[in-house]
């Protein structure tokens, strides 16, 4: 950008960036590390404080390392990108949890083993260890692994989110299995075989009385509970059952959490019928009014139908970007969530008849792509008939407005707006010895506009200085075409040279109709 700015471009005319998504990706890729971090000190700690050894410790944190190459290697296989929902979800006490089963059952038959058994050599004895162990390591795996299988089967954005972090933890959870099957076991025969061969070891982990005070408090729950069996296992169903109960009435079924994309997206819905200039009015206003907070960084408006065609909207409605600065640099101590609130209240209070949503712009994306709106819950009516297409909307409506945790709604399809109609009479055409199409193209050149040459400009000093071309169209100036009846008195010229006016030839009148028709593939 800045060698365009610098080379290319006049003089007064320059590039800048208004949304750029690299502050994000940054602010993604810190919190993936810091959380990787965490998760590895605080499971080596953990590790170390309740398995009594350091070098112990350190053979089950080697896994950690392992399992995320294992799994970044089928990442990259399978097309999986590393983001914070499939990285920053993984949990490093699972990874490990099939190794410390194994190094604590390696460690205690190192610690029990009688002369007769060391002298079958550490190697054979550690392979017994390990086999006693291998096949419930191998199950517990696969059933933490099976968890996961009502996440793969989400469909639309939830899939989309969340099947790369199932499939990430998977992945990690294999390598993991696959180390402490067959690495843990070199490790573990490599860094002990001193202490297995010496004839007076001492003890192999520290004395950790926490531990043992716990040890010994878990035992007494433990007969308890096998005692009173039956009862226990009666009690622990009913609490299951009561808890599905109420979680089916209680819990909602929205698994996608809200992610902080650092800005807003603000959808205004002006009265449908407003036109291009009207609506244009309110932009300085609205623009004052996000500009007055502090915290906003940069303002971005579109009114109607973009340039490029891909976002077809009417002119009632207003898309306005607004970007923030860092949360460090606010100077007033608030949320995101409060400064949305107070925008929307303002503009709410400013814009009376208006109704304003916000949103966030790569959830907008996405959602458009998968579903074709950016709602949360979408209700697709189809059907031949726009009117009772509009009536069957408009009572879903009225159900979702009673839904519990419904915040923002409406309908997506516009309502109905006044609109000129041309029905030309093909006989009265005939009579005049007019085609349909001189009639056809007439109006288009007349309301609409017509292209009629191409104007070229240059050639230019700046590359690749080629002629600029300009379409030049004509039309009717606005007094010939503002009113139904001007529309009523523009000429159409006959083979014979006679004036015709159009409602001689059509007829013309101002009906109800929808404003937009979309369609869904």
């Amino acid at each position: 950008v800045q060698e365009i700015n610098e080379n290319y471009l006049p003089k007064d005319v320059q590039i800048r960036n208004t949304y750029d998504r690299t502050d994000l990706v940054n602010y993604t890729l810190r919190t993936i590390g810091k959380t990787l971090v965490e998760g590895v000190v605080v499971v080596s700690l953990v590790l170390i404080f309740f398995i009594g050894s350091v070098r112990a410790s350190l053979v089950v944190v080697a896994t950690i390392p392992f399992a995320m190459l294992f799994a970044f290697l089928l990442m990259n296989l399978t097309g999986i990108p590393a983001s914070l929902l499939s990285l920053g979800a993984i949990d490093f006490g699972i990874i490990v949890d099939g190794a410390v089963i194994m190094v604590e059952n390696i460690m205690r038959r190192y610690r029990d083993a009688s002369p007769a058994d060391k002298q079958k050599g550490i190697i054979s004895f550690t392979r017994d260890a390990s086999a006693e162990v291998g096949t419930e390591i191998l199950f517990s795996i696969l059933i933490i692994i099976l968890a996961y299988l009502p996440i793969f089967s989400f469909e639309r954005i939830e899939g989309r989110l969340f099947k790369p972090m199932a499939f990430t933890i998977s992945f990690a959870i294999l390598g993991a299995l696959i180390f402490a099957m067959t690495v843990i076991p070199v490790l573990m025969s490599i860094i002990y075989r001193k202490y297995f061969e010496s004839t007076n070891p001492g003890p192999i982990e520290w004395h950790n009385p926490f531990y043992h005070w716990l040890e010994k408090k878990y035992e007494i729950l433990i007969e308890y509970i096998v005692e009173r069996s039956r009862v226990i296992v009666k009690t622990t169903f009913s609490i299951v059952f009561a808890l599905l109960a109420i979680g089916m009435y209680a819990l909602g079924t929205e698994f996608l959490p809200e992610m902080d994309e650092g800005g807003f997206n603000i959808r205004i819905f002006f009265p449908v019928g407003i036109s291009l200039p009207e609506a244009r009015k309110f932009m300085p206003k609205i623009r004052q009014i996000i500009y007055k907070n502090e915290q906003v960084n940069v303002v971005l408006s579109q009114l109607g139908r973009n340039d490029d065609g891909t976002d077809p909207l009417p002119p009632n409605r207003l898309e306005v970007l607004i970007g923030l600065k860092d949360y460090n640099d606010w100077q007033e101590k608030i949320t995101k969530q409060e400064l949305l609130l107070r925008m929307k209240n303002d503009l709410e209070a400013t814009l009376p008849g208006a109704r304003i949503s916000f949103s966030q712009p790569i959830m907008d994306n996405l959602s458009e792509a998968i579903m074709g709106t950016i709602a949360d819950l979408a209700v697709f009516v189809s059907g031949n008939d726009l009117r009772v297409m509009r009536g069957i909307g408009t009572e879903i409506l009225d159900i979702v407005k009673e839904m519990k945790g419904a915040s923002e709604y409406g309908i997506e399809q516009e309502n109905e707006s006044p609109q000129l109609t041309i029905k030309i009479n093909r006989e009265a055409a005939a009579r005049f010895g007019i085609n349909v199409i001189d009639i056809q193209q007439m109006i288009e050149a007349a309301i609409g506009m017509q292209r009629v040459s191409t104007l070229y400009e240059g050639p230019s000093d700046i590359p690749p200085k080629t002629p600029a071309r300009f379409g030049i169209v004509v039309r009717f100036s606005k007094d010939y075409r503002a009113s139904k009846q001007a529309i009523e008195n523009m000429p159409i010229i006959s083979p014979k040279g006679e004036r015709i006016p159009l409602s001689e030839l059509a007829e013309i009148s101002l009906i109800d109709g929808p404003t937009m028709i979309f369609r869904q593939e």
